[in-house]
């Protein structure tokens, strides 16, 4: 399997925020305890689409690929790839995110993080974090919505550059953990005729089996707008 990082083709570690120490902040540790329980979930099914605006690329069915769970391989999942129902057959590149294996991106290189004023979303009070993540050379901007008494997230939308936003959406599985369900990564640049968006759908969540557990904490060089890619039927 091959990972391409978007724009930026560098790779750093991945180191859980310094800030999640001795912290007194009750609903940011209850937010960052769900983090922390997620990481051993992976999706079995990841959906994916690519839309593109422009004259000369294929319709975006062409680009709707299911990938299901196989195997497992040195601790990761590796998927079989087929076509959605409705799309069109094609060789084409199943196109996946690592937010399925390792929810806990999200956090990657957290450096600072703010309380904002709560907002009312459809008749429902959300607590709002300002955060920042990445590396110097690579900033990134987002915002959490946390549920004010249990710390679950309800979304996060993230700032990866001037022309790439990603926004990820949660529920809370039957154990009670909070789980990125869907994940929306959108490029537009402003004066280019390129615009696209690639949708996730990340489904059927399991444990990992204790078998996969070995290396689950050791950096990770993926971050959470990187993509993988895979032919059908096979990985590279």
């Amino acid at each position: 399997m091959k990972t391409f990082h978007l724009f930026v083709f560098s790779i750093f570690a991945f180191v859980l925020p310094a800030c999640a120490q001795a912290d007194d902040d009750v609903l940011w540790q209850k937010f960052f305890t769900q983090i922390e329980l997620s990481k051993t979930w992976v999706a079995t099914t990841v959906d994916s689409s690519y839309t593109e605006e422009e004259k000369n690329w294929l319709s975006p069915s062409q680009f709707a690929k299911r990938a299901k769970l196989s195997k497992w391989a040195n601790g990761e999942p590796v998927r079989t790839i087929e076509s959605l129902q409705g799309a069109t057959p094609s060789s084409k590149t199943h196109v996946s995110s690592p937010i399925a294996n390792h929810p806990n991106l999200v956090l990657t290189g957290l450096s600072f993080r703010q309380r904002e004023a709560d907002q009312l979303i459809d008749g429902d009070t959300w607590a709002v974090y300002s955060l920042k993540l990445g590396t110097k050379k690579r900033p990134q901007t987002a915002k959490v919505w946390l549920q004010p008494d249990s710390g679950k997230p309800l979304k996060m939308e993230f700032s990866f550059s001037a022309s790439m936003e990603g926004t990820v959406l949660y529920q809370s599985n039957e154990a009670g953990i909070s789980l990125p369900i869907r994940f929306v990564l959108e490029h537009e640049k402003l004066g280019a005729p390129k615009h696209w968006v690639i949708v996730f759908e990340n489904l059927d969540w399991i444990p990992r089996p204790a078998t996969e557990l070995t290396g689950l904490n050791n950096l990770y060089h993926v971050q959470l707008d990187s993509f993988q890619v895979q032919n059908v039927g096979r990985s590279k």
